[in-house]
């Protein structure tokens, strides 16, 4: 199936704390649910439109990034704070907490659900300290349930057979890609556009120990250290408290640590805000088309149907207009389609994608870039890559998908990557 293809605006870019997390590499994963981030933003796009004054948007007043304050707590009710007790399962509980809020955010709730987190170690069975990355990953591909409805260990256990799981993520992504500390104020628009973030922060005996007031350690790792050891969640912002601003954080150790759970810690203390992650989670207004779960990978579970949830018609991507090379790379981050000759073109030496060029040379300004992926090439009506590149080469062709920024090669020229054959078609 297709709705409309292209890499995200650097989605699914898992934490990089560690080059072994995801062995198979951050460029086969970071356009994993780009079917399903599409789709649901021209839904609600289209929704909105359909139904004025629905979506919870619209009776939503946020300020802008430069507001000296701005928390989330003063929308949304907490309600609740995990506690890890004996977990040291962070990763999972910050997680959840982030996906929490948004869904209140994106639902219109004005409390939290309480949703269960076991189910999550329970399919990643990793137990101890870890990475957001995987909580993220199985939101997208099962997602949860609400928390009376899954006993809680703390630790990765067997899996409950039967249990509905209809708490979906539809995204996730990083604030400063490809990860480490992003600037404040990356991390305040990121709050406004994304609601709380899951966030590192260097875990040390004064931040347990934390029971009200301003944190500000500012304690760094030794040399060679992890830069973090703890994962929370920051809910806002306070440019008037401390020395130069706070965050406030949403930790998982129940309501009696800190005050009532959450903590304000200076900006750039102990690493606050290293790898700062955002989610999206599945609207109960509309239907995402049915089977697109198959977009994120082979083991991902169709999204639930809510009983209030709408059809909605969507525009056909063909309508969009032909740009030329030169309109598309000002719309970087944009779905479009694009039309040029190919003047050149090679296979990727590293990593083994075919690449056709708007230009004779990428180096070119001018030049954009079409990535076949190498994994998808077997899709492709040529029987090997040199054979699909002179397939190509000197046509003219029309392709869809999304201007991206390429950061695995020199020069940062943009892309379009394309992993199905629809994406491309030869005009001349």
């Amino acid at each position: 199936m297709m709705h409309r293809r292209g890499t995200l605006p650097i989605l699914m870019i898992y934490l990089v704390m560690s080059n072994d997390v995801f062995a198979d590499g951050w460029q086969k994963l970071h356009s994993r649910g780009a079917e399903v981030y599409y789709a649901d933003e021209d839904l609600r796009k289209a929704f909105a439109e359909a139904n004025p004054g629905a979506l919870p948007e619209a009776k939503l007043k946020l300020p802008q990034a430069t507001a000296p304050a701005f928390d989330w707590t003063k929308l949304i009710k907490a309600g609740h704070v995990h506690a890890q007790q004996g977990s040291i399962c962070c990763w999972a509980y910050a997680v959840v907490s982030a996906f929490e809020w948004n869904w209140a955010i994106r639902n219109g709730s004005l409390k939290l659900p309480d949703l269960a987190l076991q189910p999550i170690l329970d399919r990643v069975q990793k137990d101890g300290i870890g990475y957001a990355g995987w909580g993220l990953e199985d939101l997208l591909e099962h997602g949860t349930c609400p928390a009376k409805s899954y006993r809680h260990v703390g630790k990765p256990a067997r899996l409950r057979p039967g249990v509905k799981m209809p708490y979906r993520a539809v995204a996730w992504g990083m604030v400063a890609p490809p990860g480490g500390m992003p600037a404040v104020e990356q991390i305040k628009q990121a709050l406004l556009d994304h609601g709380p973030l899951v966030a590192n922060v260097y875990l040390t005996p004064a931040f347990k120990a934390y029971r009200g007031g301003i944190f500000a350690e500012h304690a760094k790792p030794p040399a060679g250290a992890p830069p973090t050891g703890h994962i929370v969640v920051i809910v806002g912002w306070d440019d008037r408290k401390g020395k130069e601003g706070c965050w406030k954080v949403q930790n998982s150790w129940g309501p009696r640590w800190g005050e009532g759970g959450f903590m304000w810690i200076e900006y750039g203390s102990n690493n606050i805000g290293h790898s700062a992650c955002w989610v999206r989670a599945q609207s109960t207004f509309y239907d995402l088309p049915e089977g697109i779960h198959e977009e994120i990978s082979p083991e991902a579970d169709p999204f639930p149907h809510w009983p209030d949830a709408k059809e909605v018609d969507l525009p056909s991507p063909t309508d969009a207009p032909i740009l030329t090379p030169t309109e598309a790379l000002k719309r970087q981050g944009e779905q479009v389609v694009v039309q040029f000759p190919v003047k050149g073109g090679a296979i990727n030496s590293f990593e083994g994608h075919v690449e056709l060029f708007s230009e004779a040379s990428w180096r070119d300004e001018r030049c954009l870039i079409v990535r076949i992926l190498k994994d998808d090439l077997a899709q492709f009506p040529a029987k090997s890559p040199r054979a699909l590149l002179d397939r190509y080469r000197g046509k003219e062709i029309r392709v869809r998908g999304s201007v991206q920024t390429n950061p695995i090669n020199i020069g940062n020229r943009p892309i379009i990557e394309v992993d199905d054959p629809d994406q491309i078609e030869m005009t001349k």
